[in-house]
């Protein structure tokens, strides 16, 4: 069956608990057009396993109790709310094409489900990915994908018993775009061939304590906006090359840490402040940028640094006589404490730190 819902119509899953049966369910084969409302309210639930063209429509959570549920079905165009603590959900596999999440709502995509992706997805929201204690929880671009709308996407996962809570690409040579939204937590972005890209106004913040948000998507990263460690929190780079043009890169605060393992950064700026770090693992590259006055870049001992055009500034200290780089220009002696380009193992004898500069 085909079944069309006008402007004026409500379909609403409004049981109020046992002993009713609290599941309405809209499995027609023939899907759904949607320009009115489907909703769950009081203690129902509105479960959807067709295809819904809600286009010009709205689906709605609307109490506590009440609940969306999308256990393979698919979503396109439309709004997606929630009111006064209702849940809208994935299950299994969830696709969300070219919807709205509407300002303070909560999109829950599920542990141990997939929510496909396509199209411009505009987050006025907030998007919640769980993953991990053996299972994972995935947000997954099948084509082309836009972030927008100023929202928040958190990824929370449980690190015990393995599993993830992932942002990858559903298909192969897919570009996910982070136009203006905060993308914050826990979990990995990439984990596989993605590639990512983080507007002007774009943020990605690993900002929960002692954990990390890894970023190690095999397309790479092209950064013009903020990638950051705050909060005691690690972003991890791994083994990917990320164009930071007129980006930034920042570690915040005590136990925040950025961390460049086997990756390249090319342009763009590097801050750290209130005890952040970036530092090198494994072999990491450094191409044309900055970094900023008063910030430390760490080249760890056991690992291999390349810099080709690095720009480093540091405000000197008047404490300090300044030692003069090869062009005649001063750096300031704090510049050698706070920089080692070398392993140990290639350092002068009795001497703390081995630095050539260009």
């Amino acid at each position: 069956m085909t079944f069309v819902n006008e402007t004026a119509g409500i379909v609403d899953a409004n049981s109020t608990g046992a002993p009713l049966t609290s599941t309405l369910d809209l499995n027609g084969s023939g899907g759904i057009t949607n320009t009115g409302t489907l909703e769950a309210t009081n203690s129902g639930t509105l479960e959807i396993n067709t295809a819904v063209n809600n286009a010009g429509g709205t689906i709605k959570a609307n109490g506590a109790k009440a609940v969306v549920y999308i256990p393979n079905g698919s979503i396109t165009g439309g709004t997606l709310t929630t009111l006064a603590g209702g849940t809208i959900e994935s299950s299994n596999t969830t696709t969300l094409s070219g919807v709205t999440i509407s300002r303070n709502s909560v999109y829950t995509a599920s542990n141990n489900a997939t929510t496909v992706l396509n199209g411009i997805i505009t987050n006025d929201g907030l998007i919640q990915l769980f993953g991990g204690n053996g299972s994972n929880g995935y947000l997954s671009p099948n084509s082309n994908t836009t972030l927008t709308g100023a929202g928040t996407v958190t990824l929370s996962q449980n690190n015990s018993n393995g599993g993830c809570a992932c942002i990858e690409q559903n298909t192969g040579g897919v570009t996910l775009t982070n136009t203006n939204d905060v993308i914050q937590g826990n979990g990995t972005i990439g984990n596989g061939g993605l590639t990512f890209v983080n507007g002007t106004a774009g943020t990605v913040d690993a900002n929960v304590t002692g954990l990390a948000l890894a970023m190690n998507g095999g397309g790479g990263i092209t950064n013009s906006g903020l990638i950051e460690a705050t909060n005691g929190g690690t972003l991890a780079f791994g083994t990917t090359a990320v164009v930071n043009t007129k980006g930034n890169i920042t570690a915040s605060g005590a136990g925040s840490v950025v961390s460049l393992f086997n990756s390249s950064v090319t342009g763009g700026t590097l801050n750290t402040s209130g005890g952040g770090a970036i530092e090198s693992a494994g072999t990491t590259t450094l191409s044309g940028l900055t970094i900023s006055t008063g910030s430390t870049f760490t080249a760890r001992d056991d690992t291999a640094l390349r810099r080709q055009r690095t720009k480093w500034i540091y405000q000197p200290r008047d404490q300090h006589q300044p030692h003069r780089r090869r062009d005649g220009n001063h750096f300031p002696d704090q510049l050698q404490r706070r920089l080692c380009l070398c392993p140990a193992e290639h350092r002068r004898p009795g001497a703390d730190q081995h630095q050539q500069y260009d």
